[in-house]
């Protein structure tokens, strides 16, 4: 999608899929957008509004889901598809670790912290992950664009290029909701094991 200049706007776990042969699917375009302004009818808006957090500040709109946005969609600046790759960091140093790198007790104080906060350290949290990976993690989750990967491409050939030994396998989600250790699978796009 993002070769492609479409911006998902809402890249989260609940809409990555994998299947049983082991492909990675991103779902739900509801929130997707090519880089070119399309102004929106009252019956998009209306249908939007049933699956999506909107938020309206004096510099724009908000769409998306709160924990899983990049620090310029969190103020409504303009996005482009390093806008995604900032979420997609979200989810890996999610999948890692079994926790998002940002919270808040409301959805205004995640979104202060998204566009303020610095994570913590992933191999604070899990120290089995090794430099390389949690390199590549920490620039998705850079706060300025121009720091980022350019495309979920460009993550998937950094994450390609590390050494089977920089990629040792690592049982991620420890601190998970469940409790439960998370299934091993290959991130098939990425070829990280998780």
């Amino acid at each position: 999608a993002n070769e492609k200049g479409i911006m998902h706007r809402d890249l989260k776990p609940e809409n990555v899929m994998i299947t049983a042969a082991g492909v990675v699917k991103l779902l739900d375009f509801g929130l997707a957008k090519t880089g070119a302004a399309r102004a929106a009818t009252s019956r998009t808006e209306a249908g939007l509004a049933k699956t999506e957090m909107l938020v309206t500040t004096d510099e724009g709109r908000i769409m998306g889901t709160p924990e899983y946005m990049s620090p310029e969609q969190a103020v409504g600046e303009p996005l482009d598809v390093r806008s995604d790759v900032f979420a997609l960091g979200i989810v890996l140093y999610e999948m890692l670790c079994g926790a998002r790198p940002f919270g808040g007790t409301s959805t205004g104080r995640v979104l202060i912290a998204v566009a303020r906060a610095t994570p913590p350290s992933l191999r604070e949290k899990l120290p089995e992950v090794d430099e390389a990976t949690e390199a590549v993690v920490a620039r998705c989750l850079a706060k300025s664009p121009g720091e980022r990967f350019g495309s979920a491409g460009e993550v998937v050939a950094a994450l390609s290029g590390l050494t089977t030994h920089s990629r040792r396998e690592v049982e991620p989600g420890s601190g998970s909701r469940t409790g439960q250790p998370a299934k091993k699978v290959w991130l098939a796009a990425a070829g990280l094991v998780l």
